[in-house]
């Protein structure tokens, strides 16, 4: 993808490989799906196309950093989702143009939508800090 082409802020919030494990990786074989501009028909980007193989691993790392997060307290995952939702707050206007560009939706639309979203992510880190006793 042409990062220019948004006319971001942030054009490092383009990613056109998968997070695994510790990293941004492609596709074990290269492969690629391209995505679209609905809207124009324009290719905005691609993305891996992953294999049996790159899920499998995926699923694997998943599982090992699920651990990591479970032996966090609560007060630290707590932190690590404020984290997340200061640096959404911080790029809102970016992540808003991507995801118009990705669903062909309105701007404004792509915009209440981040907000919204935050807003979930924020209660998580606070709900999260309470201990009901309930599993």
């Amino acid at each position: 993808m042409l990062k220019t082409t948004l006319n971001l802020s942030n054009p490092d919030l383009i990613k056109q490989h998968c997070l695994i494990k510790d990293g941004w990786h492609a596709a074990n074989d290269n492969a690629t799906i391209k995505v679209s501009n609905p809207f124009n028909g324009d290719v905005i980007g691609t993305v891996p196309s992953l294999t049996t193989a790159d899920v499998n691993d995926a699923v694997t790392y998943s599982h090992k950093a699920q651990i990591t997060w479970a032996a966090k307290t609560p007060q630290e995952r707590a932190q690590l989702l404020q984290k997340w939702a200061d640096l959404i707050d911080a790029n809102k206007e970016d992540l808003a143009i991507i995801m118009t560009a990705e669903q062909g939706k309105p701007l404004a639309e792509s915009r209440g939508e981040i907000g919204y979203a935050n807003s979930f992510i924020r209660w998580f880190a606070e709900e999260g800090k309470r201990v009901y006793g309930d599993v």
